[in-house]
Formats: structure tokens, C-alpha cells, sequence
């Protein structure tokens, strides 16, 4: 069995589950649960409906999440279940083939125990697929605030990092331990094909239910939260970014429907109202992941550096940065973005304005890039977590 505990974020569950794709492939065997300890969490993966199929088809998902709003009895019967399933894990942690993956959730008591019980068979992965970025984490991240403290040290006997930058893979309480950079999740093999075969059928069920041919093109809106962010230029930046973003793309709709991707954390009222006051635009919501986007969008747009860009730039798709850095911010990314490599155009609203936005989509839209075949990474680099885990 292997056994992964999910973080309160839809971030690990987006790093793991490309991977036990490739695991679900070479070992058909094996039993793989994922446990989830918060419902809104688990509403997230099942909303997303490639990542719920992924988990699936691999394995199954255990929700531990506390119900809302629940009575004294509903109380205690989620926590009988949750020491019942604890209980089994301990059971399991007695075998020789069990595996634990966690993200931080085994840091604590009483899940601690089970990583002291299977120290080399424990893994203690780093969260974000597209790895450690100092700049982005230690100099932007901690514009306008205490600089961050180190969590507790990271328990098992596997560390497994996606950048030699991510702390925890220098720190002393690591010594000793098995450390592994590998590459993205996200640019294995197995996933790169699991998504490609798929995404047409994802894509032409979004694209049809809004009243649009299977076939049309498209341009992918990344929303986030739009409250103040400490590297921004004001407290308001975000929401006049959104604003003039939204202008631009309506302005090239009638060529491209416009898919809008929201965050967890973005405010639905917010963006339901901005469609509102558009209404001859082609805009449309979706929950697809952005690999099975980047098989065909013509560009991914976001208001500062998203995740998602990373699967835009493995499918070879434009990524365009439209943002209002504050000249603070502007001064640690040295004039660019807080993580250039994933941005091919990055434009400030101070010199460039929604004009310069819809100038360089109008010609994006235009382009022929031809099959999307993306590169998968270097299979020998992802091969020693695979055989930690296929075996």
C-alpha cells in the first residue's frame, strides 16, 4: 500500500498525482489511498475533474474532514473514524511493502508515529512540483513582512525536493537522510500521455455546455485572489489588474473564447459581476487542470507568476504576465518577473496598460504553433522516487 497524506491545499494533490499515475502504470498492484483532511480541500480535488479522475483510477481518495457545522454526535463519530482509519494505517505500517508520502501532515502527533514506525519508507516531499525559487519565496514573498521561520524538520527517512534550493534539503536535521531532486511531477512521461490522450474529450465538454463548438480556440484566463498583496503597488492593484485584464480579453473574444480558471481563493461574486457587465464577451469558467488546457490554448494570461504556467510553458504555450509590481518589487526581480523562467511576456500596467494586453493577444491568437508535443524530463532523474515507490 501507499499511503499519501494530502495537505489543506489542492497544491499536493496537483504534485502527486501525476506521479502515481506512473506508479498505478509499472505496479498495477498496488493499493494507493489518499487522505484528505479537509472538506474544502476535497470538494477542490473532486471539482477538478482531472485530478479526481487521476485519483481514481489510481487509487482512492479517504476524506478525514471534519463535517461543518456538525453536532456533538456528528463530532464524535468523525473522530471514531478517524482513529478507525488510523488504526488500520498502523496495521499497515507493520508491513514491509507500505509506503507513507506526506507533504508536512506526519510532522505532527499522532501521524508522526507511523513515519518513526517506517522511518526509510516515509517520504517527506516538497509541496510545489515546479520546485524552490528563492527570489520569489525570500525576497518578494517577504516584501513588507517578518522574514519566515523554518517549519519543523520534515519526518521520514526520504527527503524529496523538486529544487536544490528547497531548505529543507540542507538543514541539519536532514543529515542522514536520503535527499532527492527530481523533476517535476508534471513532466513525467506517463502523465504528459495520460493527459494528452484525455484532454480533447475534457475540453470539448467544457467548450459544448457553454454553447461552443468542441473545436474552438482559446485563450486561458488564470484568476487568484484579489485582495491587497505586499508586492504589489497599492492595496487596489489587483482589482484594477483584473479589470483591465478582463476589458482586454473581451475586446478579443469574438476570435477566442476566453476560459477563466479561478483559484480556490478567488472571490466568485467577484468574477460572476465582471461577466455580468460583459455581456456580448465569450467568457467561460472552468475547473479543467492547465495541462489539458495547454494542449490547445493559444495563451495563458495572469496577473502575477501562477503555477500553472508551468504546464504552459512544458506545451510550449505563450505566458503572458500582465502586473503592477511595486518599484520595491521591481528592484529584487531586477526589472522582471518573480519567476522569469515561466514567463515569455511580462508587461507592467505602468508602461504598457490594457493596450499593450490586447495588442500582444490579438497577434498571440494568431499564431500557428502547430501540434503541442511537449518534452517530457529525463526519466533517470525522476527513476530513484519511482523505485521507492514501484517496487
Amino acid at each position: 500500500m501507499i499511503a499519501v497524506f494530502l495537505n489543506n491545499k489542492l497544491i499536493t494533490a496537483d504534485t502527486i498525482l501525476p506521479l502515481m499515475v506512473s506508479v498505478a502504470r509499472r505496479a498495477p498492484g498496488r493499493r494507493i489511498r489518499y487522505y484528505c483532511f479537509d472538506r474544502a480541500t476535497e470538494a477542490e480535488i473532486r471539482r477538478n475533474t482531472v485530478l479526481h479522475d487521476a485519483a481514481i483510477e489510481t487509487g482512492r481518495i479517504v476524506g478525514l474532514g471534519r463535517p461543518a457545522g456538525a453536532g456533538p454526535f456528528r463530532v464524535l463519530l468523525h473522530r471514531l473514524r478517524v482513529l478507525w482509519h488510523l488504526a488500520g494505517l498502523f496495521l499497515q505500517a507493520l508491513r514491509p511493502s507500505t509506503v507513507f508520502i506526506h507533504f508536512k501532515a506526519l510532522n505532527f502527533r499522532p501521524f508522526r508515529l507511523l513515519a518513526k514506525l517506517r522511518p526509510r519508507a516515509t517520504l517527506f516531499v516538497e509541496a510545489n512540483c515546479w520546485g524552490y525559487h528563492p527570489v520569489m519565496m525570500e525576497k518578494v514573498g517577504n516584501l513588507g513582512r517578518p522574514p519566515r521561520r523554518l517549519p519543523p524538520p520534515g519526518a521520514g527517512g526520504v527527503i524529496v525536493g523538486f529544487a536544490k534550493e528547497w531548505p529543507e534539503l540542507t538543514r541539519e536535521e536532514s543529515a542522514g537522510k536520503q535527499r532527492l531532486v527530481v523533476p517535476s511531477t508534471h513532466l513525467n512521461r506517463d502523465w504528459l500521455d495520460w493527459v494528452r490522450t484525455r484532454a480533447d474529450r475534457y475540453l470539448a465538454a467544457d467548450l459544448t455546455a457553454a454553447g461552443h463548438p468542441a473545436d474552438t480556440p482559446f485563450l486561458v484566463y488564470i484568476l487568484s485572489y484579489f485582495g491587497e498583496l505586499g508586492f504589489l503597488r497599492s492595496p487596489d492593484s489587483m482589482l484594477t489588474l483584473f479589470d483591465e485584464t478582463m476589458d482586454a480579453l473581451a475586446a478579443v473574444s469574438d476570435r477566442a473564447v476566453i476560459l477563466l480558471k479561478p483559484h480556490a481563493i478567488t472571490d466568485r461574486a467577484v468574477v460572476d459581476a465582471a461577466i455580468a457587465a460583459r455581456p456580448h464577451a465569450r467568457f467561460v469558467v472552468t475547473h479543467l487542470h492547465p495541462a489539458v488546457l495547454a494542449t490547445r490554448a493559444a495563451a495563458f494570461v495572469g496577473n502575477y507568476y501562477s503555477t500553472t504556467f508551468g504546464d504552459a510553458t512544458a506545451f510550449g504555450v505563450p505566458t503572458v504576465e500582465y502586473t503592477d509590481y511595486s518599484d520595491e518589487t521591481l528592484a529584487v526581480t531586477e526589472g522582471g518577473s518573480m519567476r522569469g523562467e515561466f514567463v515569455r511576456h511580462f508587461l507592467l500596467r505602468n508602461a504598457e496598460g490594457p493596450t499593450g494586453v490586447h495588442r500582444l493577444l490579438s497577434g498571440l491568437i494568431d499564431e500557428d504553433r502547430g501540434e503541442r508535443v511537449p518534452t517530457p524530463a529525463e526519466e533517470d532523474r525522476l527513476r530513484p522516487m519511482l523505485e521507492l515507490l514501484a517496487a
